[in-house]
């Protein structure tokens, strides 16, 4: 027998709920209802920041209960961090759009990952390169209109906004195709015997993918809608 049977079945059911949860704390809001901005620059700084030393953390840990904790509440933190995200959206009538967007990217970019025989997985450098060059100009922007009252300035901030978001979607999108390619090596590698399962580790990457993919294109779809 397998050492890891359903290794893809059970890793998605982990992403699943992940995503339920995260999806229910944004609904609920519990922060708001402490009295806490969710959409306070600094707050969601603070919980971006959390959701990072989570990430890192679950991933260098093995499989157990102290893991399944730490995921629980990144999917918490990060439900949190999407809170204002899903009210201005749902407030725009712009929800359900970008729901079925990110869906067919998904599915599309998930079926890439499946079948097109690990050629994916030799990208990772490029897009990690890709991935750090995006966190250091979402800061820089960040940095630049905590920095500037000049309705022009924020204007053209603005433009750089919906370029990195464009950016973001497009990144994000390839991510998915390439997690994809690893999970199916994953599941090759624990079939073998090379590796023990982490579905969490297997979920992880797909998860974020989604949350980032949310977000960017969001944003693109109110900037167009305004």
């Amino acid at each position: 027998m397998s050492a890891c049977p359903n290794f893809l079945g059970w890793t998605y059911v982990h992403w699943l709920l992940a995503g339920i949860v995260s999806a229910t704390t944004a609904s609920l809001n519990p922060l708001g209802e402490l009295g806490v901005n969710v959409e306070n620059a600094w707050v969601v700084v603070g919980l971006a920041i959390a959701m990072l030393v989570l990430t890192l953390t679950i991933i260098t840990i093995p499989l157990g209960i102290p893991k399944y904790i730490l995921f629980l509440l990144l999917s918490v933190v990060t439900g949190t961090l999407l809170i204002g995200v899903f009210d201005r959206l749902d407030k725009k009538g712009l929800l359900v759009d970008v729901l079925i967007t990110n869906c067919v990217i998904f599915i599309a970019m998930s079926a890439v990952g499946f079948y097109d025989n690990g050629n994916s997985v030799r990208f990772g450098a490029y897009l990690f390169a890709a991935l750090l060059g995006l966190i250091v100009a979402r800061i820089g922007l960040f940095i630049a209109r905590s920095g500037t009252d000049s309705q022009k300035a924020l204007g053209e901030l603005n433009n750089v906004d919906f370029f990195l978001s464009v950016f973001s979607t497009l990144l994000f999108a390839l991510y998915v195709a390439y997690d994809t390619s690893m999970l199916k090596r994953m599941a090759r590698e624990c079939a073998a015997g090379k590796a023990k399962p982490d579905y969490i580790n297997g979920a992880m990457g797909l998860y974020l993918d989604i949350v980032n993919l949310f977000t960017s294109t969001a944003d693109i779809m109110e900037t167009i809608d305004s």
